[in-house]
């Protein structure tokens, strides 16, 4: 084989080895670009409109289940004779 040939193939992959280094290069800037436009959300996720009605119907039915509690419980202490009241810190 000649050497002019070898050396002028050797030269033509090194031409196609730059080329796909350089468009690496460039692809490898943009994608870094664009990592620090897109910031991470952080903290509490946000809710669909659908999602808080439904947290919403939730939170009502227990803090209702809480008013009921509070006022059975109120009628069965009014219905007990006097408790002495607990303390805490003897006097």
């Amino acid at each position: 084989m000649d050497l002019d040939i070898l050396i002028s193939r050797l030269q033509k992959e090194r031409a196609d080895l730059n080329e796909v280094i350089v468009s690496l290069e460039e692809l490898r800037s943009h994608v870094a670009a664009h990592k620090d436009r897109v910031k991470k959300r952080r903290g509490r996720k946000m809710m669909g409109a659908e999602e808080r009605l439904q947290v919403g119907e939730r939170m009502r039915k227990y803090w209702a289940s809480r008013r009921l509690q509070r006022q059975t419980k109120g009628i069965a202490e009014s219905a007990q004779p006097d408790k002495p009241a607990l303390q805490r810190y003897p006097v």
